[in-house]
């Protein structure tokens, strides 16, 4: 989309949704009251990551267990088909983890002027209105200690970019202070003619429907204002689905840890295998147990594909 050279974006922050939309005094078009989401996340370079690792305004709040940090893992490069989607792809990985960051101002080159925008909780078109989607989710009184997670940045096609990401926030308007986790993708159209995104559309992992306006979607927010936090950093929830989440305990351990209490160990299972097709993970093969179906809080995964990203 851009050819090298063509564009200097020092530091641009990518689009998202805004949770409670409507406590901010937005409505949907229909006269619903709306949510708006967090968006986006690409996959970051290995020096982009060590950069965002190193600075003071992105790192991450105390967890909740006494469990020690553990570094984000590295990502490698993907390569891409044309200059133009590399050099997309290299500012995204630059300044998605910086999205936070209040000491610098968005550049809106990138977009077109009519850029569309959708998630499950959102959806509007121009360069306007997109730049007021970023701006709530940043400034808003509800919501603080914004932590964006970049996974993996690759291409679909010549004019499409996918970031997978982790988005962590903390809500400020409740007095236990809960924090919100969304993973999913971003996917990005690129008009490589006039060298600007003219699309943006983000899915999350925890729903089926995806579609804007999505009540799945609205529960899922509204239920994490109530459940217990994750006791871990946002770099660690590689995929958080509607009943569990994937988590690099270390850089040898991947578990999953159930969102509902102790579950039937069959049951855990049946639904990590389900959703296999995103995380890529089985469970570690164990021993027999005497009750197989015993109530289980977690279970030990491994990744099917050992080069599969996150």
């Amino acid at each position: 989309m851009f050819a090298a050279g063509s564009l200097t974006l020092s530091h641009r922050v990518p689009p998202l949704g805004t949770p409670l939309r409507n406590a901010l005094g937005v409505t949907h078009p229909a006269g619903i009251p709306a949510l708006r989401r967090t968006s986006l996340i690409p996959r970051a370079t290995r020096h982009a990551v060590l950069d965002v690792l190193r600075s003071p305004s992105l790192r991450t709040r105390p967890t909740t267990s006494a469990q020690s940090r553990v570094p984000l893992h590295a990502v490698a490069e993907r390569a891409f088909s044309t200059e133009q989607a590399t050099e997309v792809a290299r500012h995204l990985r630059e300044e998605y983890p910086r999205m936070f960051d209040p000491s610098y101002t968005p550049r809106w080159e990138l977009y077109d002027s009519m850029v569309r925008f959708e998630d499950p909780l959102n959806r509007f078109r121009g360069i306007q209105a997109y730049r007021r989607n970023i701006g709530m989710l940043r400034d808003s009184p509800l919501f603080g200690d914004g932590q964006l997670v970049l996974h993996d940045l690759y291409e679909t096609t010549p004019e499409t970019l996918v970031a997978r990401w982790t988005l962590s926030l903390r809500v400020r308007f409740l007095p236990w202070r809960p924090r919100v986790v969304f993973t999913g993708t971003s996917e990005y159209l690129l008009d490589l003619g006039n060298r600007r995104i003219f699309s943006h559309t983000d899915r999350w992992d925890s729903i089926n429907r995806q579609e804007c306006f999505s009540w799945e979607g609205v529960g899922d927010l509204l239920g994490q204002l109530t459940r217990r936090s994750l006791p871990f950093a946002p770099d660690q929830i590689l995929y958080r689905f509607r009943e569990y989440a994937v988590v690099r305990e270390s850089a040898e351990s991947i578990v999953a840890h159930s969102l509902q209490g102790a579950v039937p160990e069959m049951t855990f299972r049946a639904r990590i295998a389900r959703d296999r097709r995103i995380h890529g993970c089985v469970p570690r093969k164990e021993e027999k147990r005497a009750q197989r179906d015993e109530p289980v809080r977690q279970v030990q995964l491994m990744k099917a594909d050992v080069d599969r990203l996150p």
